[in-house]
């Protein structure tokens, strides 16, 4: 089998951005599915679930991730250099099991803001086959946009069945479940996470078009037209909304949540004006809905529909966020910090701002702002000291994006080597586990200039 890995095509990437989901196929022979099922087995009957021992445990799971399909679907997604993440969890669905509710998943020892822009992708494996009697998992095809459930359940939910190697890539906030097993075998599906490392500066796939072609998805939805021009590493080319803005915000006010987001990302596009509007807005949402907010499990209170709108204007929103880093609501400071990291190294130029927001008196501004320098990667290479430094932070969340950011800026954040170090002591498994993968990066960059 050829190692070069098979890269999606326009069609695969517009299919993924409007349904958040993709099926490949590893195409072992049947006997390697079955080893690994068998193996699966008796693991669960002798010693439980090995949880994010999962790949030392089952080795021929490496040989699933390095499928060219697989890796080269997951290249065309997160780039070349995308993380397997050190979560990665085996699900047993007994035979009969009354399966799951619909759910977004938690982000492992974070709480993070649901970003529409795809840095997260988690993937499916089945290594046996499923069909509906089996308990095979579910997604609801694009509700990776929608947090309020009312809204996601109105999609057709879509029943995961194939045969043994099947791999399913999902946007990290699709909904999904596991539906009832009724038949008399146990249903393995093994689930990894995947990071995007840098942000997408050209396609990563087979690009043969350039405008949005995909009949699931209106050419007309902003949404998606913003998700198809960050993928081919872009500004949003979406054309100004020909809807007023006061019609737009109507919409935004009275409508559910499809339609508020459509009428955010249409006021994006409607220049300073739009701006002011959805600055306004976001203002109300962090006063009315921060402490709720709070009060939510894997929620962070800057979960705000109107900053989605504030990412698509890009620069015109640019000046008005910097001047709210400084707002004397930290809601206001957090947020801001979020959708500057969120519009990615289009926004690098904020980073001494950013650095100054790792003091920030807010647990939330500081974990924000972290993220947020993770994100421009290499261009945030002068917050490596500020990063260092937040590495004691007392907030665990603090600490782990701080790591992740050091993780993504790679070599250029040599001098945190020994600050690094002292993450594999942390109490936080994933602060370990991350701080690990930063040194790691390190030293074979090290080497590699070593032996030339």
């Amino acid at each position: 089998m050829s190692k070069k890995p098979n890269l999606l095509n326009d069609d695969d990437m517009q299919r993924f951005i409007s349904d958040g989901y993709l099926t490949i196929q590893a195409d072992f022979p049947g006997a390697f599915h079955r080893k690994i099922y068998d193996q699966a087995t008796a693991l669960y009957d002798t010693e439980g679930n090995p949880g994010n021992d999962l790949l030392p445990r089952i080795p021929a799971l490496y040989d699933v991730l390095g499928h060219p399909d697989v890796d080269g679907a997951l290249q065309s997604l997160l780039g070349s250099d995308y993380l397997i993440h050190p979560h990665r969890h085996g699900h047993q669905n007994l035979p009969g099991s009354a399966g799951q509710n619909q759910h977004k998943d938690s982000y492992e020892a974070d709480e993070n803001v649901r970003h529409h822009h795809c840095r997260w992708v988690m993937g499916f494996y089945y290594p046996q086959d499923v069909d509906a009697s089996r308990g095979p998992s579910a997604v609801l095809p694009g509700t990776q946009y929608f947090s309020n459930q009312d809204v996601a359940y109105k999609q057709t939910e879509l029943p995961l069945y194939g045969p043994a190697g099947s791999f399913t890539l999902v946007h990290y906030d699709l909904w999904h479940r596991a539906m009832p097993n009724a038949g008399a075998l146990p249903r393995f599906m093994f689930k990894f996470l995947f990071c995007r490392m840098a942000e997408p500066s050209t396609p990563a796939w087979q690009c043969e078009g350039d405008a949005w072609q995909s009949l699931d998805c209106s050419p007309s939805d902003p949404i998606c037209n913003h998700l198809w021009d960050w993928f081919n590493g872009r500004p949003s080319g979406s054309a100004r909304c020909d809807q007023p803005v006061d019609a737009l915000l109507h919409q935004y006010r009275h409508g559910d949540e499809a339609d508020r987001l459509k009428a955010a990302y249409s006021m994006g596009t409607h220049g300073e004006e739009g701006v002011f509007v959805l600055m306004d807005e976001l203002r109300q949402e962090a006063e009315e809905k921060k402490d709720l907010n709070l009060q939510k499990d894997h929620t962070n209170p800057c979960q705000f529909d109107a900053a989605y709108g504030l990412v698509a204007a890009g620069k015109d929103a640019m000046p008005t966020l910097l001047e709210a880093l400084d707002d004397s609501e930290w809601a206001v400071r957090a947020s801001a910090a979020d959708i500057l990291g969120d519009m990615g190294t289009l926004a690098a130029h904020t980073t001494p701002q950013l650095i100054k927001a790792l003091n920030d008196s807010s647990l939330w501004v500081r974990r924000n702002a972290a993220e947020a320098l993770g994100i421009f990667g290499v261009e945030a290479k002068d917050a490596v000291p500020a990063l260092s430094i937040a590495l004691s932070d007392q907030n665990a969340r603090v600490r782990l994006n701080a790591v992740s950011a050091l993780q993504r800026i790679g070599p250029a954040a040599e001098t945190a080597v020994d600050r690094l170090r002292q993450t594999l002591q942390d109490e936080t498994y994933f602060i370990r586990a991350h701080g690990q993968i930063a040194l790691d990066r390190w030293i074979f960059d090290h080497r590699t200039k070593i032996l030339g």
